[in-house]
């Protein structure tokens, strides 16, 4: 067995050129085929996620539009449009000074099939768009799209020029790779709106060479060093729950690996894991639902681990974008 801490990546891009390479990192957590990331992979996988339809991965980057008057009217009239057949718009709007409109990829998708399937037409302003990115929109490059309207405002956006306050907490992803335990994961799972691309027990087979040919568990000391209770206890106390803890996860990776050599799929020889097992999770939330993660996660009434973990990125959150998240404390 290996026993490793927990620990993140921010794998938010600063360029928009690099989008698919993201997409393509975050689907290639699932399966750990990282070692197949060339200069060249990004088009033809993201071309085949969207070909499959598993569009969980494309969300996890998104576009952002300044709109006028007229775009923000036309817009959002589609959008009412829709939500009278029941389509969940999952695009993003606000108003403030201006209109500013943003989405994840599988949001713009969905929102155009939904145009198509109860035949409201697409805006003209969006040919542009669709039409520039034929890896992402492959089955819409044909579409009739009416007169241009030089009324309409449809301009892309950069996070950087995005203003303080709403616009930013609203518009702008951050997408974060945590390695941390599984038991850790299933509570991270549970925020919304976010998207999450998360390791697949189903399909990593940790018996074979390329993970060593053991499990990797996360390391609990540092989870038993948030943990008051347990802190608290005498050394050698401390020492047997570790060792404790140790000998439990031998025995997992014994049986896990027993249930391969007789002929069981990972699917079902993960049964056998415990929840210190490593998984590596892929997080994509605006910054308003980073703020409510870290709000829940870092305080003191949260598991110790999710503690470890959350506290650590909010320390990298807080040099990376301070004016968002300096107000945010750490109780003791």
């Amino acid at each position: 067995m290996k026993v490793v801490s927990p620990s993140f990546e921010i794998l938010t891009p600063i360029d928009a050129d690099e989008a698919l390479k993201l997409i393509e990192n975050v689907g290639r957590t699932c399966y750990k085929s990282e070692d197949k990331i060339t200069d060249e992979s990004s088009v033809p996988f993201v071309s085949g996620i969207i070909k499959r339809g598993h569009e969980a991965v494309i969300e996890h980057y998104s576009f952002i539009f300044e709109l006028n008057g007229e775009s923000y009217a036309r817009l959002k009239n589609k959008i009412n449009i829709l939500e009278d057949y029941g389509f969940n718009s999952f695009i993003r709007i606000t108003y403030e000074d201006r209109p500013i409109i943003s989405g994840n990829v599988r949001a713009w998708r969905e929102f155009i099939k939904a145009c198509l399937k109860v035949k409201v037409g697409i805006p003209e302003f969006m040919h542009d768009f669709i039409t520039c990115n034929p890896i992402l929109f492959p089955e819409f490059q044909d579409l009739t799209f009416g007169k241009p309207d030089n009324s309409c405002l449809f301009k892309q956006l950069t996070i950087y020029d995005l203003r303080e306050g709403v616009e930013q907490l609203t518009h702008i992803d951050m997408t974060v790779r945590l390695t941390n335990d599984r038991g850790v994961s299933h509570e991270e799972v549970r925020h919304r709106v976010a998207s999450f691309a998360q390791e697949s027990t189903r399909y990593c087979n940790y018996s074979k060479d390329k993970f060593g040919g053991e499990v990797t568990y996360i390391d609990i000391k540092g989870g038993m060093e948030y943990d008051s209770k347990v802190h608290n206890l005498p050394a050698e106390i401390q020492q047997q729950i570790y060792d404790e803890w140790v000998q439990a996860c031998i025995d997992a990776e014994r049986h896990y690996n027993r249930l391969i050599e007789l002929g069981a799929t990972p699917q079902i020889a993960r049964s056998v894991l415990n929840n210190s097992t490593k998984t590596e999770i892929c997080i994509t939330m605006n910054l308003a639902e980073w703020r409510h993660f870290f709000k829940l996660r870092c305080a003191p009434t949260a598991h110790p681990q999710m503690r470890e973990i959350a506290i650590m990125l909010l320390k990298a959150f807080k040099m990376l974008i301070p004016h968002v998240f300096e107000d945010i404390e750490v109780a003791a």
